[in-house]
């Protein structure tokens, strides 16, 4: 078969199919790549950067094709009728989707698979640091902005190492986690997101039946006990009930927590159970590779974290603005319990994602912000995201506002950001927890650096 070595990527805006693009160029190929991003000629700073590190993009019109590449990479939210797929059959192109392209990718590398509804990019995040600092090289793609690898022109989501480890981070939105081979599967919670129960638990189980080697579940998820298979070498961890990886003098604060496991004393910079528990399942990855405890201990408290995952913009006059990309009601639940350590009341900024989810998910996100809000925090419902294309906009975000009210009556949909930036910089006191949260719009991250700049302003001392 030819070698490939030119590539083109169809929606390589997504942090996803940026990953890939950056490994392929680190491997020495060509690679371009549109956006409906660069369709209205709207920038951003990952374009930059890609330029910056030699990628070539185009629009999504057929133009970036003209160096007919050996591959196209699609985006799963491509639509069949999009113009560079239409051409690129045309011409009779070699298409792939993401998930084949990346499971193609892993060969007869030792993959280790993190999955799950929620975490997952942490997990992969954490585990990939620990073997990067223990001298194991790995090869690693990740959905996120590792911040530790992160330079002026590669955002830190993918490595090329020459070990055979290869640590991916495995989306199950898509329907293609039933083909990974992984040499360690790990699952970390099942929460209805992208499908119905039922079929998430059909594909999870496929994913770690598919292990070659060892699957690691966390056992505070009951569901998980519905698809582990019972003929592998199962290794688990939880913060309460019966596992492997089970700490102990547990210590929860607004920098981070603290625990003993195994008599060996560990520190991570990341707030929340949830991320106690991310940092959980990644020891236990580490443990299976062979790696000290006290050798993954130090690397843990080196790790500084993922942008957009309680990412803390700023403090000013005692209020802390968090820039984080929760987006479904686990992950926002998840993230609003963690802004307890760090304040009293919350002010939350959410962009429902997109409107298929918005409408999957409409009454469990109703539910998720009604419970983990109090009558005197503040919800602001942006207007939902809407990235182009054929999507049916059977939802608003007024629908969710006029719901939640019923419990949380400060919730309102601001007219617009400038209008948002001058009301919460109007109602902010101390002690308050500023939070901005959704998935896909770059924007929400300079939405939230506003926010913090307008709140220094606010709180700068006057000159006598």
């Amino acid at each position: 078969m030819k070698a490939i070595r030119k590539y083109h990527f169809i929606g390589i805006g997504g942090t996803g199919m940026s990953s890939l693009a950056y490994l392929m160029s680190k491997s020495g190929a060509a690679v371009t790549g549109s956006d409906r991003l660069l369709d209205g000629q709207r920038d951003n700073e990952l374009f930059g950067k890609m330029r910056s590190f030699g990628i070539k993009l185009y629009p999504q019109d057929g133009s970036g094709l003209g160096v007919t590449p050996d591959a196209v990479i699609a985006s799963p939210a491509i639509e069949e009728s999009n113009p560079d797929l239409t051409l690129a059959r045309e011409l009779g192109l070699r298409i792939l989707k993401r998930a084949e392209f990346l499971i193609s990718l892993t060969g007869e590398k030792k993959a280790v698979g993190i999955a799950g509804t929620s975490g997952k990019s942490t997990i992969t995040a954490m585990t990939a640091h620990i073997m990067i600092q223990s001298g194991h090289d790995p090869t690693i793609v990740i959905g996120a902005c590792m911040r530790n690898y992160e330079t002026a022109d590669d955002p830190g989501n993918s490595r090329l190492g020459r070990s055979p480890w290869f640590i991916l981070e495995v989306d199950e939105s898509d329907g293609w986690i039933t083909k990974y081979r992984c040499h360690t599967a790990l699952v970390s919670n099942i929460k209805k997101d992208h499908k119905e129960m039922d079929e998430l638990k059909r594909l999870f189980r496929a994913f770690l039946t598919n292990a070659t080697d060892t699957i690691i579940v966390n056992a505070d998820s009951p569901l998980l006990e519905e698809v582990v298979p019972g003929d592998k070498n199962i290794v688990t961890y939880a913060l309460r009930g019966n596992a492997s990886f089970r700490p102990s003098a547990v210590s929860l604060g607004p920098d981070g927590s603290q625990f003993t496991l195994h008599g060996q004393a560990f520190r991570i910079r990341q707030q929340g159970k949830h991320n106690l528990s991310n940092a959980l399942a990644a020891i236990a990855v580490a443990r299976s590779v062979g790696i000290p405890m006290n050798g993954i201990a130090g690397a843990l408290d080196t790790f500084v974290g993922l942008r957009r995952r309680m990412e803390i913009v700023g403090t000013a006059g005692g209020i802390t603005v968090i820039d984080d990309f929760a987006h479904n009601p686990s992950k926002i639940r998840a993230a609003l319990d963690a802004t307890h350590l760090l304040g009293k009341r919350r002010i939350v900024i959410y962009q429902p994602h997109g409107y298929g989810p918005t409408l999957f998910l409409k009454d469990e996100l109703i539910e998720a912000f009604s419970n983990s809000l109090s009558s005197n925090d503040y919800l602001f419902i942006l207007d939902i995201y809407y990235a182009g294309g054929t999507a049916r906009k059977e939802i608003m975000s007024d629908d969710l506002v006029r719901e939640i009210a019923r419990s949380i009556p400060n919730t309102f949909r601001p007219p617009s950001r400038r209008e948002l930036i001058r009301l919460i910089a109007g109602i902010a006191a101390e002690e308050d927890v500023i939070m901005v949260l959704g998935a896909r719009d770059r924007s929400l991250s300079t939405l939230a650096k506003s926010i913090f700049e307008e709140i220094k302003s606010k709180n700068k001392p006057q000159r006598r």
